[in-house]
């Protein structure tokens, strides 16, 4: 696999990380798509791609419905203090993924879509005490 972009990244309140893009395939997805730590997404959103620190009220929206992204941070322990420091992704104000926790049911790929895969490499362990 070929790496697209390597992009050197800072959130302000937050710790560096890297982010790897990759070009990948349907066939990759479907291997790959109950990874928490990969976003696979077609090409054509890369442009729309935001990231950013948590804010007040943010949500995802799930296959049974919105959850509070505070609700999931609560389910899968992830404390007060680490919590601003996770890089959140979006499209189009809809967040999509927040690396290694969940991801959301908007912007699905499919087999006609060039699809690509995004990972994110902390410098330190974000997601940790």
């Amino acid at each position: 696999m070929v790496c697209l972009l390597l992009i050197k990244y800072y959130l302000p309140f937050s710790k560096f990380f890297d982010i790897i893009i990759e070009q990948s395939s349907f066939e990759e997805f479907k291997n790959l798509k109950q990874n928490k730590d990969l976003l696979f997404i077609n090409k054509k959103y890369l442009d729309f791609l935001k990231i950013r620190n948590k804010e007040n009220g943010d949500f995802l929206e799930l296959e049974f419905g919105k959850k509070k992204l505070k609700d999931i941070f609560i389910d899968e322990k992830v404390s007060k203090d680490i919590r601003k420091n996770i890089p959140i992704f979006e499209i189009e104000n809809n967040i999509v993924w927040v690396p290694n926790i969940r991801r959301s049911n908007r912007y699905l790929v499919d087999k006609k879509d060039d699809i690509i895969k995004i990972r994110v490499l902390s410098k330190e362990n974000l997601w940790k005490d």
